[in-house]
């Protein structure tokens, strides 16, 4: 029942106070602001849509000039599973857009924030004629990081006995256009909302969580590592021995758990972790990392849970400054 409805209830004929007219027409006038957002929303989505579709065809269209070659190194620090370091030859049109024409020749989603360079200049941008490129031109890539869909195949296909679909509706994303309701402190009994917007989002929104305990997870890809999320990470109770080099890139809202493992150590750069609170209990870590005394830059609370592990009681006094937990 909306407030108009509850004031005739109340009232009945009689015409209501002039402040309970006043708060109708406020949440009318808030109601309106948020229709016109969720269209601009839209709308802004399309015209993205549209300009990608458009640099994207540019690659193979013949009104987009001669057909030229060109080679896309990938060094091996950006290559992933999907994408083997080495030198890649392609095809595009000398009026192509650079961008898409990479994205098209690596097998990347569409509107993917590569950047390419040549000889270390750049990022290019707008077609190879702009930027007087001729045809067997090379290019260098910086891949941008791993969609969640990247990640969740290079994780299947480490552990296969994973369940991929199950595993994937375990993640909880915050999609660009849902509304969230804000409580207005249950002075009127209705609720404000917003408009979620990201500027990117890899199609399936902003992740927030990902609980994956219990799961037998042997093994995390290098991918892993890049991932962020709003909410918290649960690695709880799995058959992990190790994590990634590159998990100290990782960033977590929340809690972030890799509790009930079989980790013996962390890798080098763990102490760049960031997250609100950190859980390594019940693990067979007998040695830290030099950068762990970092930790406490990234760790919000400074508060790390690892007791249950062979690296013992010493860890307070060999890295001061956590509130850390036994």
């Amino acid at each position: 029942m909306g407030l108009g409805d509850r004031v005739k209830k109340i009232f009945g004929p009689k015409e209501p106070p002039a402040w309970m007219t006043a708060q109708e027409n406020i949440l009318k006038k808030q109601n309106e602001n948020h229709e016109a957002l969720v269209a601009e929303t839209l709308a802004r989505h399309q015209v993205m849509l549209s300009e990608e579709e458009e640099r994207e065809a540019s690659v193979t269209s013949p009104e987009c000039g001669p057909e030229m070659e060109f080679e896309i190194t990938v060094a091996a620090s950006v290559a992933r599973p999907s994408i083997k370091p080495g030198v890649i030859k392609c095809k595009a049109r000398e009026r192509s857009d650079i961008p898409a024409a990479v994205n098209l020749a690596l097998g990347l989603p569409r509107g993917s924030k590569v950047k390419v360079y040549i000889r270390g200049v750049g990022p290019l941008l707008a077609s190879f004629s702009d930027n007087a490129l001729a045809n067997g031109v090379q290019l260098d890539v910086e891949l941008p990081p791993p969609s969640f869909q990247e990640v969740l195949d290079d994780l299947a296909e480490l552990n296969p006995h994973l369940d991929k679909a199950a595993i994937g509706d375990r993640a909880r994303f915050l999609q660009e256009g849902i509304l969230e309701a804000v409580s207005d402190g249950g002075y009127s009994g209705s609720a404000m909302h917003k408009v979620v917007t990201f500027s990117e989002g890899g199609g399936r929104g902003k992740l927030r969580d990902w609980y994956l305990a219990d799961e037998g997870i042997a093994e995390l890809p290098e991918s892993f590592g890049f991932l962020e999320f709003e909410g918290e990470l649960q690695l709880d109770g799995n058959e992990l021995t190790s994590l990634p080099e590159s998990f100290g890139n990782i960033r977590v809202g929340t809690m972030l758990s890799v509790s009930r493992n079989k980790l013996t150590s962390l890798p080098k750069n763990f102490g760049k972790v960031t997250a609100c609170s950190l859980s390594l209990y019940d693990n067979q870590i007998s040695e830290l990392p030099e950068s762990w005394k970092d930790l406490k830059d990234g760790i919000e609370s400074c508060c790390v849970y690892i007791h249950c592990n062979p690296v013992g009681e010493g860890l307070q006094t060999q890295f001061p400054g956590f509130k850390t937990e036994y």
